[in-house]
């Protein structure tokens, strides 16, 4: 088994090649025309990075029922998490996972839109409706985009710890760990937890 790094790399939604990937480590960049302070970062990675990526993101997909992601694609994130990367699908990124099938006999949840589909997808998922993300060890999935903020400051607690989570909210600007529940069906509903884990 190939020794992974702690780096994540995000397999993107867009006009991207289906082929390359954005993550780390980073090739600095500036758009052409602008004075910034800071450079555009941006990284274009090979397929084959995943097979050395310890983390993989799947920020988003296509609406359930358009062109699935490419069997290649579906490929390296089984064997990603076959060797040992946690995966992390959010908001419809679940859909990739699912299709990878990385999803049968766990729980998740994607944006609440979805829920139906998702469940008769994916019938051996055991599909979670009242929380902002679900924590299943080396698989994660969030309930939609904002959702995913928090499944990402949760990975970073977990697995750097709270200084570099709340560090990063910080510069983000966004609450380190929410604690209001987010809404399930067209009216929102409180609940206490945010998180589903077992």
């Amino acid at each position: 088994m190939r020794k992974r790094r702690s780096h994540a790399l995000i397999v993107p939604l867009g006009p991207a090649r289906r082929d390359s990937f954005t993550g780390g480590p980073p090739q600095a960049l500036r758009r052409p025309g602008r004075r910034e302070r800071r450079p555009y970062v941006v990284a274009v990675l090979p397929l084959e990075a995943l097979d050395e990526a310890g983390v993989v993101v799947v920020p988003g997909w296509r609406l359930p029922g358009g062109r699935p992601a490419a069997p290649e694609v579906l490929a390296a994130g089984r064997r990603a998490h076959g060797e040992g990367a946690t995966v992390a699908g959010l908001c419809l990124g679940a859909f990739v996972l699912g299709g990878a099938g990385l999803l049968g006999g766990r729980r998740a949840i994607t944006h609440w839109a979805r829920l139906r589909e998702l469940t008769e997808s994916f019938p051996a998922v055991e599909v979670q409706r009242d929380a902002l993300f679900v924590d299943e060890g080396r698989i994660v999935t969030s309930a939609g985009s904002a959702a995913g903020i928090d499944a990402c400051l949760h990975l970073l607690r977990r697995e750097h710890g709270p200084a570099v989570a709340n560090a990063t909210a910080r510069s983000l600007v966004v609450a380190p760990q929410r604690r209001a529940a987010r809404p399930s069906s067209s009216s929102s509903r409180c609940r206490r937890s945010t998180r589903a884990t077992r």
